[in-house]
């Protein structure tokens, strides 16, 4: 079993025990306790489980989301700071709540455009527009994810509808030849996102370099279905030229 994807079978297993042991685990996925070791140490860096006396369990989602959006700052400001490009006056704007279009959200804010409409289901976001009158802002409603801090559910499905998007701008924790655009297991995050994706002309998914070769729980888009990528220049460039060869746009800041 490829690294990658044992490290998501992993974080499963714990979910689905809320904790268990390091041995259980070694006997589980049939690997060295150092194997083990490692998976657990990278979810750890990522925020997404705690390590205890032998013993693993999973981090609260709603910590995990905050300490997201503090995690490579000035990689994702580097991305949200080159999408800039592709808004024009005039636009009307979908933003998901993820933490990399946070930043986008914020250099959209900072910026001169004008007569811009912004709608975005983040409730983290709407502090930022109370600051710009030039930017229209329009969140979706719905019921408060708090895990997500996000809002979802028929109504801010109904809000999306009644825009007609010019541009997109969405972001995930993973994307891989592999395992596509994938992130955590979110029924309502992903109903969100593929309705702001159908109801807009374009689409920009915005990813640092860290995340290629990542696989997450649950495949939120193919590859086939992302037309444009927005990273930064630290991914390499075989992992580059992979992703062209594929018909991708990739947009490298």
């Amino acid at each position: 079993m490829k690294k990658h994807f044992r490290k998501e079978e992993v974080l499963d297993y714990v979910k689905d025990r809320g904790v268990c042991s390091v041995d259980e685990l070694q006997a589980r996925f049939a690997v060295s306790i150092s194997t083990i070791h490692r998976d657990l140490n990278i979810l750890e860096r990522e925020g997404r489980v705690d390590k205890f006396y032998g013993k693993v369990t999973i981090k609260d989602e709603s910590v995990l989301y905050r300490s997201r959006i503090r995690v490579n700052v000035e990689l994702k400001r580097r991305v949200a700071q080159k999408a800039l490009d592709y808004i024009e006056n005039g636009d009307c704007v979908f933003i998901d709540n993820s933490t990399t279009t946070y930043y986008l959200a914020e250099a959209l804010c900072e910026s001169s455009f004008q007569d811009i409409i912004v709608v975005s289901n983040s409730a983290l976001v709407i502090d930022l527009f109370l600051k710009n009158k030039s930017i229209g802002f329009v969140s979706t409603g719905g019921k408060l994810n708090k895990d997500f801090d996000s809002f979802v559910g028929p109504q801010a499905l109904q809000t999306i509808n009644d825009f007609n998007g010019n541009k997109y701008f969405f972001s995930t924790s993973s994307i891989s030849v592999e395992g596509g655009v994938s992130d955590v297991y979110s029924p309502d995050e992903i109903a969100v996102k593929n309705r702001m994706y159908r109801k807009a002309r374009e689409s920009y998914l915005l990813v640092d370099s860290t995340k290629f070769g990542q696989v997450s729980t649950m495949k939120w888009f193919e590859l086939k279905d992302v037309r444009n990528i927005v990273t930064d220049k630290k991914i390499p460039d075989d992992t580059l030229q992979e992703f062209r060869d594929m018909g991708l746009n990739m947009i490298v800041a």
